[in-house]
């Protein structure tokens, strides 16, 4: 028994120490918390129970801190609505968010996945399957590399969700920031890493009902750094892309509209033309998204608290 105990306790001390590890993803649940936490609270308010209640059947919770908020507060809806829906019977989840997989399956009774498999990279505890296995590629500059897609490595990853995610899933996922100058070359998203900037490419590219969560910070000072930032999209897979040609939406939490109001023109413009907004005092939560989303997911009714 002694033995037993024994092996336990290293094994608990082994897994504090490898979730320690992942201090930047948990040092980023904290920044900005709030208003990750409006995004996701609005966008349960505003269109969850649309996107429930069209067949879906698959959803992928993807990496990053705001997914990670994301990922709790759907666990907490599911369980209010269990004796009233049949959500954990039907619903399987897939994620390569390390946080979102155990909030799910310590918590939950959902079935949950990490897809691609894996050991989660140190820094923020995500898993990216063969991608992580490439070497590293600096930022581009204007003068330096250009981006590298290994679509021997991409294609199958791809192919896994276009079919299990085209017709009865959808996608949460997000970014480090939002580029939206007209002035620069990178308009569009933006992430930290190399093999993140493939995976959320693949993600784009699947063509999936997708729904990226954004807080007011990530898109009001967040621009784009060359040398620093890899930037998602490009002359190949553009933005405007993204607005038009796939199921999308944006939520985003923010406690100031003023400061964002040219940001949802200049979306709005691009053709997330479907807008869905709540407000609580100074905070506010808002759902744009394309036509090609608001036709997949019909409106028929919207979860009130």
């Amino acid at each position: 028994m002694s033995d037993s105990i024994e092996s336990k306790e290293g094994l608990a001390a082994i897994y504090c120490q490898r979730i320690n590890s992942w201090r930047t993803l948990i040092d980023r649940t904290r920044e900005h918390e709030e208003l990750k936490l409006i995004s996701a609270e609005y966008f349960h308010r505003l269109i969850l129970t649309r996107i429930l209640t069209a067949g879906v059947k698959n959803l992928f919770f993807e990496s990053g801190s705001s997914i990670a908020i994301l990922a709790w507060m759907f666990r907490k809806f599911i369980e209010s609505h269990r004796e009233i829906e049949s959500f954990p019977e039907r619903l399987s989840i897939e994620t390569n968010n390390i946080l979102a997989c155990l909030e799910f399956e310590l918590f939950s009774s959902l079935p949950v996945t990490l897809y691609p498999p894996g050991p989660p990279e140190d820094k923020y505890g995500a898993t990216f399957g063969t991608l992580q296995e490439m070497l590293p590629l600096p930022p581009p500059t204007k003068t330096g590399p250009k981006i590298f897609f290994p679509e021997d490595r991409m294609a199958p990853i791809r192919k896994h969700f276009r079919d299990r995610f085209s017709t009865e899933g959808v996608i949460f996922m997000s970014a480090s920031g939002l580029e939206l100058s007209p002035d620069s070359g990178s308009l569009g998203l933006h992430v930290g890493s190399y093999p993140n900037m493939l995976f959320k490419r693949i993600l784009l590219e699947s063509g999936c009902p997708t729904v990226m969560f954004l807080d007011q910070s990530k898109i009001e000072k967040n621009a784009f750094i060359e040398g620093t930032c890899y930037p998602v999209c490009d002359k190949t897979f553009p933005w405007s892309k993204v607005c038009t040609d796939l199921p999308f939406a944006l939520a985003i939490g923010a406690n100031n509209r003023l400061l964002l109001a040219p940001v949802l023109k200049q979306l709005t413009e691009m053709g997330l033309t479907s807008h869905k907004i709540d407000r609580k005092g100074e905070e506010f939560g808002m759902v744009l998204a394309n036509e090609k989303f608001d036709k997949r997911f019909p409106e028929h009714c919207r979860y009130k608290k």
